[in-house]
């Protein structure tokens, strides 16, 4: 398996001595990570130093495992990383996606529409050096289409704007054009926009589970 396809670049290969496993953290599961490595996907747990030091992997961060033991001995430097502020508290910044390089804003058009909520997560992506796409899922039941892009244009700025339905296949070539091997897309939003329907679209296959929104809630 390529790593660099999975967006191990010059930038992660600096940080590699001549024998580290390279590996990229794709998920957690209760103290385990799930990983790629260059013989495929494996789990394994982190070394206790790495939670004293504050390093615990996150999604997308690239980690060094130890060859002997198989664990995680090292977080290498992050590129990018998203962070979600921690409203109300002297907490610090949680941290929960690492090294994305472009992220897609996903905001239905039905009740979820709201940009105040738009400008939020721009800012925490552009305060995180990561591009920013905004897409407006669920265009088929938006009969003031053109107005609302009008209203996204205004506060988007420089990011550019795409209007999919996934389920009737509306719009995801245009957007997959956004897509480039060896780069990593983060999707945000609220539950219930499509983020599901969406990634299992691009990816041919169904990837992730979906439901449909109950009434009245806007949740999946």
């Amino acid at each position: 398996m390529s790593l660099q396809n999975w967006g191990f670049g010059p930038f992660f290969q600096a940080q590699t001595p001549p024998q580290g496993l390279p590996a990229r953290v794709v998920a957690q599961e209760r103290g385990r990570w799930r990983l790629i490595t260059a013989e495929g996907e494996r789990t394994a747990q982190a070394r206790g130093l790495l939670y004293s030091a504050g390093v615990v992997p996150v999604v997308g961060d690239w980690v060094l495992l130890d060859p002997a033991t198989g664990l995680i001995e090292q977080t290498l430097e992050r590129r990018t990383v998203l962070e979600r502020a921690q409203p109300g508290t002297a907490v610090a910044a949680q941290a929960i996606a690492a090294n994305v390089d472009l992220a897609f804003v996903v905001m239905a058009l039905d009740g979820d529409y709201n940009l105040r909520r738009l400008e939020r997560y721009l800012v925490l992506i552009r305060s995180a050096k990561v591009r920013p796409v905004v897409v407006l899922s669920k265009i088929d039941r938006a009969p003031d289409l053109e107005v609302r892009l009008a209203e996204c244009r205004a506060v988007a700025g420089d990011a550019l704007i795409y209007g999919i339905s996934a389920l009737h296949g509306l719009g995801l070539d245009v957007l997959a054009g956004e897509l480039v091997t060896g780069e990593t897309v983060a999707l945000l939003g609220s539950s219930g926009v499509g983020k599901s329907t969406l990634l299992n679209a691009l990816l041919g296959e169904e990837r992730q589970k979906t439901a449909e929104v109950r009434a009245g809630d806007d949740l999946g």
